[in-house]
């Protein structure tokens, strides 16, 4: 509970590892076989190992020098996905509103890895709780590192019921 509010979420599950949220977040969200999963160019390899797990496809997007999203080949390859994970890769954060608005828009979900962004927040809000789902680690080297575990935080009561149950 404390975990979901410092998000600014509802609902906070714990699980395993931040891999093993990315991959029931692909799975709550009723993803087919093949579908395709845009994610940037820089992350953690657990990134498109899970969505590879989850029998989706990554896509990569191009990211700039300051290791953000590259918004224009976003919006060129957003109509060929059927879902978005933005990472917060060592706190940098993309333009979430832009993000969240061309999503939006289109009805694409978007999973936050917010591994390396617990503390960091985008206009004032946490990172990981802007998206449909945010993923969370704890490991060892993480901003806040117990040594083993992530959390999920899912927006929606329906996505927050099918991870229970996964």
């Amino acid at each position: 509970t404390e975990f979901a509010e410092m998000m600014g979420t509802k609902y906070a599950l714990a699980v395993s590892s931040c891999s093993a949220a990315l991959f029931l977040s692909l799975k709550a969200l009723g993803l087919p076989r093949g579908a395709r999963v845009m994610i940037p160019a820089f992350t953690f390899a657990a990134v498109p190992s899970s969505i590879v797990h989850a029998d989706c496809e990554p896509v990569l997007c191009e990211c700039g020098d300051n290791y953000r999203i590259d918004l224009n080949d976003f919006h060129a390859k957003l109509e060929s996905v059927q879902a978005v994970i933005i990472s917060h890769m060592r706190g940098h954060t993309s333009d979430m509103n832009a993000i969240m608005e061309a999503c939006d828009a289109r009805g694409i979900p978007v999973i936050e890895d917010a591994a390396q962004g617990i503390g960091v927040t985008y206009n004032g809000k946490p990172v990981g709780g802007l998206g449909t789902i945010g993923c969370f680690s704890f490991f060892a080297d993480k901003t806040i590192p117990p040594g083993e575990g992530g959390y999920v935080t899912p927006r929606a009561p329906a996505i927050a019921e099918k991870l229970l149950y996964l």
